[in-house]
């Protein structure tokens, strides 16, 4: 039974030979770029690079070996953007973790970095932080956190689908990807999360006092998203 055969049965509930495994294909069942290096070094794998594919949680991409070693049944359609806004696809570069790891991250990400030895970036008028030694990027700034009416929201934020680099690159990806044994998943990067737009307090604040607001941008969040599946 091959991999895309197993992960095909088992979501339609039927008999499989064993359990699929998934390490890596989506940002969700990621893994981060500190465990990635101990996991390799727990299967004495020492060849290749630590690659980060999602910035914003510093996942790691799996590589082939260990792939094979961990007989995962899973791999990823590599997405254009990554939850930061970082662009791939276009050359990557060597970058330092804060604790020393040395990894190949995309050109496009560029932070700053701060006299605390902490990181800063901004990207569509948000803006994150990866504090001193710290695992990750938190939000510190929202774009949205200010608005007040869906034309403040249109000011700030595009509802648009899918720009044409982005339908190429992922058809690029689907056809290299395509005679894989492998089951594919694509992830698209998407969310209905209003925290992640306005921030908690503001989004459940305005919930209840600017109710139409948020009404009218989840319907064009909504529209967006259908749109770009549709395209995709």
């Amino acid at each position: 039974m091959t991999s895309k055969e197993r992960v095909k049965k088992a979501i339609n509930h039927e008999r499989t030979d064993k359990v699929p495994v998934d390490l890596g294909s989506s940002f969700e069942t990621g893994i981060h770029a500190y465990s990635y290096k101990e996991l390799k070094e727990c299967l004495n794998i020492n060849s290749g690079n630590i690659e980060i594919i999602d910035t914003l949680q510093f996942i790691a991409k799996v590589e082939e070996n260990v792939i094979e070693r961990l007989h995962i049944d899973i791999v990823p359609l590599r997405v254009r953007y990554d939850p930061l806004g970082i662009k791939y696809g276009i050359g990557v570069k060597k970058w330092t973790l804060p604790n020393g790891i040395t990894c190949l991250v995309s050109r496009d990400f560029n932070p700053q970095k701060l006299k605390d030895g902490s990181y800063m970036i901004e990207k569509g008028g948000n803006i994150f932080r990866f504090p001193n030694n710290g695992f990750y990027f938190d939000v510190v700034k929202l774009a949205l956190a200010d608005a007040g009416s869906i034309k403040d929201i249109e000011k700030k934020f595009i509802f648009s689908g899918l720009a044409k680099d982005e339908k190429q690159f992922y058809q690029k990806e689907a056809n290299r990807l395509r005679g894989s044994e492998k089951a594919v998943l694509a992830d698209m990067v998407i969310g209905f999360e209003i925290e992640y737009f306005f921030g908690y307090e503001k989004a459940l604040m305005n919930l209840v006092l600017n109710k139409r607001m948020m009404i009218d941008f989840i319907e064009r969040l909504t529209d967006m998203y259908i749109k770009k599946y549709t395209q995709f």
